[in-house]
């Protein structure tokens, strides 16, 4: 085999011979590719504006959240009209938090930090939607991650799980937590000459049809199987998906979706980044991922 890229879990189709009771092989099928949403997104009033940022969201030097707060201060000039905050937003692996002294509970700290996002956003047409995750403090510590619990209500804040595969105005959107690609990464076993290795890494996802086809998973990963079964798999080829990484930020059209990883908002002692989306609506009935959707990494 010239090219090949495996990982323990991944389903493929092995073609060639048995010799002398070895399986001599000469083709992998490792690609099921699912079609595109067959509807046409629909925006009233023009393009859709959409901001996402992945946690941690403060430095882990510190408990301030000024990433965060740099991140909200923007939402209130350019006024996206969906934003989402991707977990954790109380990240277990804090140093402030490892070490026990923190002041407050998990909850109290947690619902100060969302309070922070939605006062500034109070009378605006901006909507917010926090995705869990199982590194969150404030979570339960499994895979799929139900939506995290808030005791306030604003009417333009909701919550998802970890995964999630949403619809909006016919825009589908896959989004995850979790740092799959670095997980694949650690076990991949490739060919040389392959380039994009980060592109490879994402197009396991759509080409295996689940946001996480890595079996058995990472060590700090717990998996429901359940769960895993009725929430993690892909019934479409979305329009955009979304996988925040350790690995190097990246903007890749695969196999029809626009897969991002736009990194994390903090990174150790320093800001980090996030990415703005803008969707152009359908133009006389024409409308293509590779053409209406923009999008761009941004340093907070």
């Amino acid at each position: 085999l010239k090219h090949f890229a495996l990982f323990p879990g991944q389903v493929v189709v092995a073609i060639g011979k048995n010799t002398n009771s070895r399986f001599i092989v000469d083709k992998l099928c490792t690609t099921a590719v699912l079609p595109l949403p067959p509807c046409l997104p629909e925006f009233k009033g023009g393009h859709l504006q959409i901001v996402i940022a992945s946690g941690p969201f403060t430095q882990n030097d510190n408990l301030a959240y000024q990433p965060l707060i740099d991140l909200v201060s923007y939402i209130t000039i350019h006024k996206p009209h969906l934003v989402f905050v991707v977990g954790p937003v109380v990240p277990t692996s804090h140093p402030l938090i490892t070490s026990g002294t923190l002041a407050e509970t998990y909850e109290e700290l947690f619902d100060k930090v969302v309070s922070s996002i939605m006062e500034p956003l109070k009378g605006s047409w901006t909507k917010v939607v926090i995705v869990a995750s199982s590194q969150d403090a404030t979570a339960l510590p499994v895979y799929p991650t139900p939506p995290l619990l808030y005791k306030h209500k604003y009417s333009n804040l909701n919550f998802v799980a970890d995964p999630s595969l949403l619809s909006i105005n016919g825009l589908v959107m896959a989004i995850t937590a979790t740092d799959i690609l670095k997980h694949l990464g650690k076990v991949e076993l490739a060919s040389s000459g392959q380039d994009d290795r980060l592109g490879r890494l994402a197009s396991h996802l759509v080409e295996q049809q689940r946001f996480y086809p890595l079996s058995p998973p990472d060590k700090e990963l717990c998996i429901d199987s359940e769960l895993y079964d009725s929430h993690a798999m892909l019934s479409v080829t979305p329009h955009i998906l979304i996988v925040p990484s350790d690995l190097h930020y990246f903007i890749k059209l695969i196999h029809g979706s626009v897969v991002i990883n736009p990194e994390h908002l903090s990174k150790g002692t320093d800001a980090g980044s996030f990415v703005r989306l803008r969707i152009q609506p359908p133009v006389d009935g024409i409308w293509s991922t590779s053409t209406h959707i923009s999008a761009q990494i941004l340093k907070i």
